[in-house]
């Protein structure tokens, strides 16, 4: 009796293992599927994940190099208007005659730098804070040439802020000539800033490959 009871809970044993180990394996076999399976799925989400990103920031690092190609076109122009005027002022200066600033030499400046605030002012993400200041002090400096040429012709400040009044009644010829001037070194300093931006964008200068040796392609003559 006790040795079918030994025999009957050694059988008993043996199938509880036996169940134990196949449900162990299904176990690890559907684990192991599903593991997988999220792996391939993970793999593929990052995949995707990374041809997206890459297109935003191809498509973000075209529109910031169009745009700083579209900024320095007008600060060239800008800088023209800005000699031409600073020219004829200086002539003026030369020849000690009374100042008389042109409206259609100012008007053009205007022109040139409200076609260049269009385009700075929604497109300041593109540029880094610097950038952004130096392309500023011109705008700003621009727009005050009506203001200036006008107290300059009319010598009248009534109609300006009181806290502008006593600044502008200063203004005679060599003032005018002084802030122009300044105006054309500021657009000078913002054009150098904006080509040096441009060669960051594109990459590596020419004479900065030129340091490194050439490809060996396997090539021979």
């Amino acid at each position: 009796m006790t040795k079918d009871i030994l025999v009957m809970i050694g059988n008993n044993t043996a199938v509880i293992a036996a169940i134990a180990w196949t449900t162990k394996r299904i176990i690890t076999y559907y684990l192991s599927k599903d593991i997988e399976a999220f792996k391939q799925e993970l793999q593929q989400k990052m995949e995707l994940a990374l041809i997206e990103h890459d297109a935003v920031f191809r498509s973000l690092h075209t529109k910031r190099a169009e745009t700083i190609e579209k900024v320095y076109k007008h600060l060239v122009e800008l800088q023209k208007s800005l000699n031409f005027l600073n020219n004829g002022i200086q002539n003026q200066i030369k020849a000690g005659a009374k100042l008389s600033i042109s409206n259609t030499d100012v008007n053009n400046v205007v022109s040139k730098i409200k076609k260049l605030d269009d385009i700075v002012g929604p497109n300041k993400l593109f540029f880094n804070k610097a950038h952004a200041n130096s392309l500023q002090l011109v705008i700003h400096g621009c727009l005050a040439i009506p203001m200036i040429a006008e107290v300059a012709r009319t010598g009248e400040t009534k109609e300006y802020p009181v806290d502008l009044q006593e600044e502008l009644k200063k203004i005679d010829v060599d003032t005018v000539h002084e802030k122009i001037n300044a105006l054309v070194l500021d657009t000078n300093k913002a054009i150098g800033v904006i080509e040096d931006a441009f060669r960051k964008l594109i990459g590596p200068k020419l004479s900065d490959l030129a340091k490194y040796p050439p490809l060996d392609i396997g090539i021979s003559c």
